[in-house]
């Protein structure tokens, strides 16, 4: 009798580890989830006579394949590439806002300099004139849409932003509903194993956002503080989390991490340098236009106006005429302008990065 006792016991046993092994091959791809296995042990025995005889086995209890000590390891490194990924991604956005070739503002920067040089080469010349106009005008274009694009880009980044603080906020609400669902499943010998892997997968996902660290609380929950000291999830209960509930100044690392480097600093400085450039090109050209006089006789205007706002930067010249060519000394009627004292421009390249320019007259300037 004993012996069919073992036998349905040992058929019972190995039904339920079939039960664990199909479990596994049906979660396959279930993102999270730990392989379970069933382990089997010994049931102690009973005393005939002068021998003890086994009672069979049984199984004990169902782990999960999980290491706490690489997963939070796997967690870190995670969280700590996020940052700069998310960054790099945003910067070739906005690299693809100055983009090289001949539509460039490189290219568009010489040749808006280059220009002046062809009038003073023929002053009289109207197609160089016009041309003149055009390539300065397109000039000036081109750095209001930059200008326009790095303000949309940083909108969007906003919005970008705002939508990680929502699912942070919104993971730890998970977090805090599993751990009460684990507080109530939790026995002895007896973990609630896919619970438990459906909070380290929502961990692991608020770690790609934010940096996180875990501290283990009773009943098998676990605290979650973001950010540095941020405490966002207490046992069974979460807490609110808003843009400015931690500093920028203590992220390490997550997707947060990286777009508010990106807005924060990327794009300020990239809007710094097209004011640099702007100013330095548009105020250098109306100083030296001023000192000049029109065909009319009437003093040089202004060429580019809003030179501190690349977003309206805008060549205010549109007519011909309106060009500045002749020194106030040497003033001719109308038709008689055969010199130019504006002087040669050159200028070095403009990078999408950095946009470092120089502007040099090696005319007489008076």
């Amino acid at each position: 009798m004993r012996d069919l006792q073992i036998g349905a016991s040992a058929l019972i046993n190995f039904q339920r580890a079939m039960d664990v092994t199909a479990h596994n091959i049906a979660n396959a791809a279930t993102p999270g989830y730990s392989r379970q296995r069933p382990e089997f042990e010994s049931v102690e025995g009973q005393r005939f006579g002068r021998a003890y005889y086994g009672n069979g086995a049984t199984i004990r209890t169902v782990t999960r394949s999980s290491d706490a000590f690489l997963e939070r390891e796997a967690n870190r490194t995670s969280s700590l590439a996020a940052g700069p990924n998310q960054r790099l991604e945003s910067l070739k956005a906005l690299e693809s806002l100055v983009p090289t070739g001949p539509n460039g503002l490189q290219t568009m920067l010489s040749d808006a300099a280059s220009a002046w040089n062809d009038v003073v080469d023929n002053p009289q010349s109207a197609s160089a004139r016009e041309i003149l106009i055009q390539k300065n005008t397109a000039f000036a274009e081109r750095v209001r849409s930059t200008a326009s694009g790095v303000d949309e880009m940083a909108r969007s980044a906003q919005l970008q932003r705002a939508g990680v603080v929502s699912q942070i906020e919104g993971l730890g609400r998970s977090i805090a509903g599993l751990n009460k669902a684990i507080s109530e499943s939790n026995a002895p010998n007896s973990p609630p194993n896919d619970l438990l892997d459906q909070r380290d997968y929502a961990i692991a996902q608020l770690s790609g956002l934010i940096d996180t660290t875990t501290v283990d609380g009773p009943g098998g929950t676990k605290d979650v503080y973001v950010g540095g000291s941020y405490q966002l999830v207490t046992g069974a209960q979460s807490q609110a989390f808003k843009q400015d509930s931690v500093s920028s100044a203590t992220l390490s690392g997550g997707t947060l991490k990286g777009l508010n480097d990106f807005i924060e600093q990327d794009l300020p400085g990239v809007k710094a340098k097209l004011t640099e450039m702007t100013r330095a090109f548009g105020t250098a050209f109306n100083t030296q236009h001023s000192l000049g006089v029109q065909d009319s006789g009437a003093p040089g205007g202004v060429l580019f106006q809003n030179v501190d706002d690349p977003s309206s930067f805008v060549f205010a010249i549109t007519d011909p005429k309106q060009l500045a060519l002749s020194s106030k000394a040497q003033a001719r009627p109308v038709g008689a302008n055969t010199g130019l004292e504006m002087g040669a421009v050159t200028t070095t390249s403009a990078t999408a990065g950095a946009l470092p320019f120089t502007l040099q007259f090696d005319g007489q300037g008076q």
